[in-house]
């Protein structure tokens, strides 16, 4: 859930974004957007992306039902092919948004990569503890033996 919250916050603040071209840093993104090559293909993926995911679906379709413009934007981009959505939104929009999307995932990656590691490491110390226990209990059961001598 966290996930698609994230992926969420990335996709609305790249729109805030393109609404906020005052800032320097703003601009610096800007002109790395503007040099990046997207294609149709990246488009198709990003919409495959949110079209497939139902729980991110279910939430951008509940925020565009309150009234948010870049949820109802976003719906609307994700029925449109990429020459009509470029053609509706702007080259600049659709970039930042594929732009916001593909940061999202590698965001989600190495979220998972986290996840994995710690996982990885809650075993290792689940079986350190089980070994240590099975110790400490034939520990114990020397000890029980020598002060029954």
């Amino acid at each position: 859930m966290k996930n698609l919250i994230l992926t969420l916050f990335l996709l609305i603040s790249g729109f805030l974004f393109a609404q906020k071209a005052d800032s320097l840093k703003l601009k610096q993104i800007y002109q790395k957007i503007d040099s990046i090559k997207y294609s149709e293909s990246d488009f198709i993926k990003m919409q495959k992306y949110f079209n497939e995911n139902s729980e991110l679906r279910k939430m951008i379709s509940s925020k565009a039902k309150q009234g948010l413009k870049n949820s109802t934007d976003l719906i609307d981009i994700l029925t449109l092919s990429y020459d009509k959505a470029n053609e509706k939104y702007g080259e600049k929009e659709i970039k930042i948004l594929i732009h916001s999307y593909y940061m999202s995932v590698g965001i989600q990656e190495k979220f998972k990569k986290l996840n994995s590691d710690l996982d990885a490491k809650l075993d290792s110390l689940q079986l350190q503890k089980e070994y240590f226990e099975k110790e400490i209990q034939k520990d114990k059961q020397i000890i029980d033996s020598l002060k029954n001598e």
